[in-house]
Parts: structure tokens; sequence; C-alpha cells
């Protein structure tokens, strides 16, 4: 019963999106978004596409895209990825 109750708590703690300098020193949250997984940053540093976690076995995971600088969570209508422009 236990385990349970701490699952649960941890499904709705936010994710932390972290920017790393290169020192590996600094850090800087740029983004909390809902608990999400698959996390990945473009390439330009703007956008964030994440997954957000399905809790049963037959629910559907849903992709979602992160604009760090508008702040705004929109949520794909199928998965991505990042092209090599």
């Amino acid at each position: 019963m236990q385990a349970a109750a701490q699952s649960a708590q941890i499904a709705h703690e936010p994710s932390l999106i972290y920017q790393i300098a290169a020192d590996g020193k600094t850090e800087k949250v740029i983004a909390q978004l809902p608990y999400m997984h698959r996390g990945a940053i473009s390439p330009s540093g703007r956008y964030v596409y994440a997954e957000r976690v399905s809790y049963g076995k037959n629910d559907p995971t849903v992709p979602y895209l992160y604009d760090i600088q508008t702040k705004k969570l929109t949520q794909l209508g199928g998965y991505a990825k990042w092209s090599a422009a």
C-alpha cells in the first residue's frame, strides 16, 4: 500500500529541464513541465520535445512541444524528432 502511494506521488511531480554549461557546473532551469519523459532540446535551443507519461498499459503516450521563449506547451498530433538541417 505504501509503495502505491509513493508511486502515485512521484507521478505528479513536475519534470524539470536544465541547461548545463560546457563546464558542467553552471546550470539553469529552463522549463518546468508536467510529468514527462524522453525530453530533447532542439538544436537551436528554443524548443523542448517531450512525451507525457502514460499511467496504464493501454493509455497512449502523448507527445508535446514546449517553446522556451513563449513558455507555451503544445500537444502534437504524432511523434516527432529533430531533423538534421
